[in-house]
């Protein structure tokens, strides 16, 4: 693999795996079902920002959000699957298999929603509105595969376990938490003998999401749940 090949995988994926991937020649592009952790990031109020903030200012302020959220992801062994404008898809587990892609997946989300609270300090002592996030998680079969057109291939992961992942990123804002999981993901977490920070969730029973025609049980950190990241980089 050439030098602007693994520059290329470097944007998407942590240091570690792009050394795999090219190492061990892995291929990315064979399509194919496999278990992993998706988590999703979207900012909350983002529509509130345009509307008051210079169009630099907002690009400057995603910059500075999507950096941090990206480096999260990479420090816990995921996978950026796309940007989406104000927040981000990630994925634990793929191209390269996790004993813990669980437990990273929920380490991610925590310290995220840390550092977001430390960057939010810094912004209040500049006068700057906090900027706050909501993360949804979910555990299951993904299909993963190159989707686009031949001038514009891209590599993602689709199916059920997606979907359920958006839409309980969606319901955050509902349950007024910061992280929500399912129980699938507290179930993986528990078979990576994780039971610690599952411990950290609160269990708020079975809901329906859009989309869904099965109840489904959530776990969450309520939204104004302090959370220390040098604790949970520690832990």
């Amino acid at each position: 693999m050439v030098g602007k090949e693994k520059d290329n995988l470097a944007r998407f994926f942590p240091p570690a795996i792009v050394e795999q991937i090219a190492t061990n020649d892995i291929a990315l592009s064979t399509t194919r079902y496999e278990p992993a952790a998706v988590l999703f990031v979207d900012m909350i109020g983002f529509t509130k920002f345009c509307s008051v903030l210079q169009p630099q200012d907002v690009i400057a302020m995603l910059r500075e959000l999507l950096c941090t959220l990206s480096a999260s992801v990479f420090e816990h062994q995921g996978t950026v699957d796309k940007f989406t404008g104000d927040g981000l898809i990630a994925v634990f587990g793929l191209p390269v298999v996790n004993d813990l892609s669980a437990t990273n997946a929920v380490r991610c989300a925590l310290t995220m929603q840390a550092r977001l609270q430390a960057w939010n300090d810094e912004r209040a002592a500049s006068g700057l509105e906090a900027v706050a996030v909501a993360i949804g998680i979910h555990y299951g079969a993904v299909v993963l595969g190159d989707v686009g057109c031949e001038s514009r291939l891209e590599l993602t992961v689709l199916g059920d376990t997606v979907n359920v992942a958006s839409r309980v990123e969606h319901h955050c804002r509902e349950a007024k938490a910061s992280i929500l999981i399912t129980d699938a993901v507290v179930r993986r977490m528990q078979s990576e003998g994780s039971e610690g920070a599952v411990r950290r969730f609160t269990d708020r029973g079975f809901h329906t999401i859009r989309g869904h025609s099965d109840a489904i049980r959530l776990f969450a950190i309520p939204r104004d749940a302090a959370l220390n990241v040098n604790q949970l980089l520690a832990g």
